[in-house]
């Protein structure tokens, strides 16, 4: 621990309090790898009276459309990212802390503050604000191109920023030029978006398992592909069953059919394709069944992005029309960020409506 708080000084992130302080906290331990010891904050009662700033942080959805056409791809990771925003005298003495050895505060943004999130996010958007082809969720940074000479220049411009506000970069998590790179959770290259084969593989990998709450962690994973998977809802119903209250957990063959159906739509996900946000006509395709709702949205045929639901008690025992309707409604409140403003065709199975 004094070695981690002498190079934590040496590197200008705490330095020594030797004078009273209204605000004493409680640090935690964290071993990262290869060993290595990372001293966090933990401001619990302080929290209490941080005002957030409440800094929009980009979603997925808003950065997957802009890498459309794009070839040649990097990948800036900001060493230490949250120690790149200063702290200003008054704010660091409260992030005073208590060790052995003494007390000491943050120079630097440390984790665990209640802001340090939207701090953080304020500080990366500035760095890069005005730059076309620079996109960011925390300190995951894409710089990419639709040619290599394209690529080229926006890095430079993004590498002059970090000189410019001395965002420092970690060089070891970089990736330079790859026609391919593991993203946002995802694997973007010029033909599209791909699931990431590690969580492909993690799910695949998985035993059956022998409590709900195993359950639960498979289904997680599940979902977090969810953009990929067509049918979601209806494949995992079978053993999505067993996670209600009051239902005894038994594990038969049926759920380990079922179970296997689930792994093999997950490893038949497709390459989907970015959403082009040109005047390109948008479709919806929309279906319901008394397991759930689904929706596609498709650009000249291709899938852009799945979702699905399952329906409550109540909405099971809707008529056809009105699950139809339902799934429409889902369809459109799910995905208003690409309707908004847009001619929309929506394609159903007519029936129900008729």
């Amino acid at each position: 621990m004094l070695k981690e708080l002498k190079r934590m000084i040496e590197i200008d992130v705490i330095e020594k309090v030797d004078q009273p302080t209204d605000w004493v906290d409680s640090v935690v331990y964290v071993t990262k790898p290869p060993g290595e010891l990372r001293i966090c904050l933990y401001p619990k009662d302080l929290n209490n009276y941080v005002r957030r700033p409440h800094h929009y942080t980009q979603v997925i959805d808003d950065i997957l459309p802009k890498l459309q056409g794009a070839s040649v791809f990097s990948i800036l990771d900001a060493r230490s990212g949250y120690w790149n925003v200063k702290l200003d005298d008054q704010s660091k003495l409260r992030t005073t802390f208590n060790t052995p050895y003494g007390r000491y505060c943050f120079r630097r943004l440390p984790f665990g503050l209640v802001s340090a999130q939207d701090m953080f996010q304020k500080k990366v958007y500035q760095t890069f604000e005005g730059l076309p082809a620079v996109v960011a969720i925390a300190d995951d940074i894409v710089v990419f191109g639709k040619t290599e000479a394209e690529h080229d220049e926006h890095m430079n411009n993004a590498m002059k920023r970090t000189q410019e506000v001395g965002l420092c970069l970690n060089p070891d998590k970089c990736v330079v030029k790859s026609h391919r790179i593991k993203s946002f959770g995802n694997n973007p290259w010029s033909k599209g978006l791909e699931p990431d084969p590690d969580k492909i593989a993690a799910i695949v990998d998985m035993t059956p398992p022998t409590n709900a709450q195993e359950l639960q962690s498979f289904l997680g994973m599940v979902n977090y592909l969810s953009r990929y998977t067509p049918d979601r809802v209806t494949t995992t119903a079978p053993v999505r069953d067993l996670t209600k209250k009051d239902i005894i957990f038994v594990w038969g063959p049926e759920l380990q059919k079922a179970f296997e159906n689930v792994k093999k739509a997950i490893t038949a996900a497709s390459t989907l394709a970015y959403f082009d946000t040109t005047n390109k006509p948008v479709s919806f395709q929309t279906d319901a069944s008394k397991r759930g709702v689904g929706a596609t949205i498709l650009q000249h045929g291709r899938p852009v992005v799945y979702a699905s639901k399952s329906l409550t008690e109540t909405e099971s025992n809707y008529c056809n029309i009105e699950r139809a309707m339902l799934g429409i409604g889902f369809g459109l409140e799910r995905f208003h960020h690409y309707a908004y403003g847009r001619q929309v065709t929506i394609e159903t199975d007519p029936k129900p409506l008729e």
